[in-house]
């Protein structure tokens, strides 16, 4: 990672990140299938009550947290997250913020 150290003192919680499955097809039942082992993130999670438009189908999502995960990988608004609490909250955004060092975590907001 290309940041402080001490940056992850503002990360005090640990989310899990589960990738969906290659296929990224749903099960005969519509549900989607992810992998069966998830990796493990230093983050912080903040509680978020915000309304935002779907760019895709136009339908309002309410916004409940943002999240920014210690890692410079691949996060996908198709994977699942696994918040401190157990809860697993749709992705709806992902960022990647970068300075001059290259890109150092991911925002993602969470509905």
């Amino acid at each position: 990672m290309s940041f402080e150290r001490a940056y992850l003192d503002l990360m005090p919680d640990t989310v899990v990140i589960t990738r969906r499955v290659a296929s990224g097809s749903p099960t005969f039942d519509g549900v989607p299938t992810w992998d069966s082992v998830g990796s493990t993130y230093q983050a912080r999670v903040t509680p978020r009550r915000r309304s935002q438009v779907d760019f895709v189908d136009g339908t309002v999502i309410q916004l409940t947290h943002v999240c920014w995960v210690a890692s410079t990988g691949t996060i996908s608004p198709q994977d699942r997250i696994t918040l401190p609490d157990g809860s697993t909250p749709r992705i709806v955004g992902v960022t990647a913020p970068a300075d001059q060092d290259g890109t150092h975590h991911h925002k993602l907001e969470l509905g």
